[in-house]
């Protein structure tokens, strides 16, 4: 892991990426006390988990509207078929 060293003027004129696949560790230098903080910046690792659980539940929703709809015309379907024959 690289440590690089920016002022607060450079760190806010940075463009944030949230298409990065590990955090960036930042060694921010404050003018008035001198000292150092490190700052973590988290991408894409932080939101995964819950994009994938409200994929999951998206996709739990629409299951549970289009199957029963799928079903009923599935059905009617089979039905005009069998009386036509």
């Amino acid at each position: 892991m690289q440590l690089m060293s920016y002022s607060p003027q450079q760190v806010e004129m940075m463009p944030y990426s949230r298409q990065s696949d590990s955090p960036i560790i930042l060694n921010i230098e404050d003018k008035r006390t001198g000292q150092y903080t490190r700052s973590s910046i988290c991408g894409f690792r932080c939101c995964l988990l819950s994009t994938l659980l409200f994929g999951f539940l998206g996709a739990l929703v629409a299951a549970a509207i289009i199957l029963p709809v799928l079903s009923v015309v599935l059905t009617s379907l089979l039905n005009k078929l069998k009386i036509n024959k």
